[in-house]
């Protein structure tokens, strides 16, 4: 009965965050999507099983969403207004991450860009093997312009926005490949009025950025697909999406149950899916 917005695995596979959010009817800064109060949630294998996801962190001083675990599994990048008990006013969400400790994790950290970064606050961080952070950045609260901040002797330099060649069609919530051979993310700056859609862009012998491609119909369709996230081993790729459910059970149902199943919402309830990550080396080929 959530929206789930967005799911990110640890590189071992053995543990996952999931991004979930009540309906309420308010609106959130993000372009279209009608959300309530936000949760993230944590799972892990024990004994070969699945644990009962519970929320994360549920007594730390922080609410956070957008998880991103670092490649090297040692640290988690976050989105943050910051700690709770902090009583000044956080008009703006930042990047904060914390590091592993043991079975657990230690204390939180803001990401700061300096005075010389005259920019918004990042949104969605995303961590390339190296250390480079990509984030989307919102200018004008609706398009989303990517950047990188990159990741030199323990700090990170000023954020970069990426070229015109990806942020042509705008850029939301990206994904970078470990080594930063390619970038997914979504968009609806081509056609406003329609879907948003999931492109990828892939970098070029000389470092630069290929004009982005839409992937296929295998993920997109004419509802919107958002936030894609790889598994670390390359194998699978998991989006939001608020598609019609096609998953009807086997079993009678009642009038309301079939319209709970059948009728979500466009622009409103979003699940996720997977697909084989095999689409993104079809898209490499010509």
């Amino acid at each position: 009965g959530m929206h789930e917005g967005k799911i990110s695995f640890s590189p071992d596979g053995k543990e996952f965050l999931i991004n979930v959010s009540t309906q309420r009817g308010q609106l959130l800064v993000e372009p279209k999507g009608v959300f309530g109060k936000g949760y993230t949630f944590h799972a892990q294998v024990k004994n070969g099983f699945w644990t009962e996801p519970k929320e994360f962190l549920n007594n730390s001083d922080h609410r956070i969403s957008y998880p991103f675990y670092s490649p090297d599994g040692q640290r988690l990048f976050f989105n943050s207004r910051g700690p709770k008990s902090d009583t000044s006013y956080h008009p703006q969400i930042g990047i904060w991450y914390i590091e592993r400790e043991g079975e657990g994790w230690g204390s939180t950290h803001e990401i700061a860009f300096g005075d010389a970064y005259q920019g918004r606050p990042g949104v969605y961080p995303s961590i390339a093997s190296n250390g480079n952070l990509y984030f989307a950045v919102f200018p004008d609260r609706i398009n989303g312009v990517l950047h990188v901040c990159k990741y030199e002797n323990g700090q990170y330099s000023v954020p970069e926005r990426l070229s015109e060649v990806i942020n042509e069609v705008g850029g939301n919530h990206p994904y970078i490949a470990p080594d930063e051979s390619y970038i997914l993310y979504d968009s609806d700056l081509k056609d406003p009025v329609a879907s948003t859609d999931i492109y990828i862009s892939f970098r070029a012998e000389n470092g630069d950025w290929k004009k982005p491609r839409k992937l296929g119909d295998g993920v997109n369709t004419g509802y919107d697909e958002r936030r894609p996230h790889i598994s670390f081993d390359g194998k699978y790729m998991f989006f939001a999406s608020d598609r019609i459910n096609p998953e009807m059970p086997d079993r009678p149902m009642t009038i309301t149950q079939l319209q709970r199943s059948a009728l979500v919402r466009a622009n409103s309830q979003q699940h996720l899916y997977w697909v084989d990550a095999k689409v993104i080396d079809e898209m490499r080929m010509p």
